[in-house]
């Protein structure tokens, strides 16, 4: 590294070399869809993960249900969530029970939860007033039992 000659790249390239060719598979993303939404369903958790297309799909391209969604940054606005009766804090609870029913107990862990991945579409059956909706997952990775554990001690201690 020019700028700090002492930082090391070559354990990231090793992982990005081992990662990029399922990141770019669109099978392996539809095989992360299919079970993180088949775990977020049988557990009962209200957050949406979009279906893909059974037909049309392959390596290179797949077609998923469109889910009409806003930006779950809209959580923010005060107004936004009075107007809307809207409970940010439930809505946020059940986006991160999602994030660790799927990581903690399936093993799936989705590595790339920001704002453009996580939107929400208001529903005023669903607790706190709205579901949130887990797009792009390209970048996922499968926790095993001894990561899962470890990191629930973790997570315990804090």
């Amino acid at each position: 590294a020019y700028w700090s000659p002492d930082l090391d790249f070559r354990n990231l390239v090793e992982e990005m070399r081992e990662v990029l060719p399922s990141e770019l598979d669109f099978r392996e993303e539809r095989r992360a869809l299919d079970r993180a939404g088949k775990v977020l369903r049988r557990e009962g958790n209200p957050c949406i993960i979009p279906r893909v297309h059974k037909t049309l799909f392959g390596p290179h391209v797949f077609v998923m249900e469109f889910v009409d969604a806003m930006p779950i940054m809209n959580l923010a606005d005060p107004e936004f969530c009075q107007k809307h009766q809207v409970d940010k804090l439930v809505v946020v609870r059940s986006l991160v029970d999602a994030f660790c029913i799927m990581a903690f107990k399936d093993g799936l862990f989705h590595a790339d939860p920001h704002a453009g991945n996580i939107r929400m579409v208001l529903d005023s059956s669903a607790p706190g007033g709205a579901r949130p909706v887990i797009f792009d997952w390209g970048l996922f990775k499968e926790v095993d039992d001894h990561e899962r554990l470890v990191s629930a001690k973790v997570f315990h201690c804090l």
